[in-house]
């Protein structure tokens, strides 16, 4: 079962963006991938012109 609460969602996210973590931007995707489209895009973004 896919647990996540707001921490897990914002570590992943600073993860991702200020080290390039590609296993929290992997967690992240998961996660958005039952909301808008427009939450991740910004995040998508950032990580795909490292």
């Amino acid at each position: 079962m896919w647990n996540v609460n707001n921490s897990d969602i914002a570590r992943w996210k600073e993860d991702a963006l200020t080290k390039g973590d590609t296993n929290a931007y992997y967690n992240l995707s998961k996660d958005y991938a039952d909301s808008p489209y427009e939450g991740f895009l910004e995040t998508a973004l950032i990580m795909a012109n490292k």
